[in-house]
């Protein structure tokens, strides 16, 4: 009885140490993706100022357009005219 009461000890005691090697491989393991998570965060927020640059440059872009677009409009009314002018001027002679 003695022998097997050691032996179901010796059994526990190499479950343990079983546990104990499985519970440093899960603190390994969580140290890498708590490591991951960092860089992810870090990588996140370089997007983050980049779509803010993007943002930016998207602005500038509208306003530039809206003023190629004004500019555009206004040298057509130009030619309109222009083209009127020549006409009148044309039946004026």
């Amino acid at each position: 009885m003695d022998e097997r009461i050691l032996n179901i000890l010796v059994d526990i005691k190499s479950d343990i140490g079983g546990l104990k090697k499985g519970q440093d491989e899960l603190r390994d393991g969580q140290k890498r993706l708590e490591q991951d998570v960092s860089e992810l965060k870090d990588r996140v927020g370089g997007l983050e100022g980049r779509m803010d640059g993007f943002e930016g440059r998207m602005l500038r872009l509208e306003n530039d357009v809206t003023e190629i677009k004004s500019t555009v409009k206004t040298i057509s009314v130009a030619l309109i005219d222009t083209s009127k002018d020549v006409q009148q001027l044309k039946k004026v002679r």
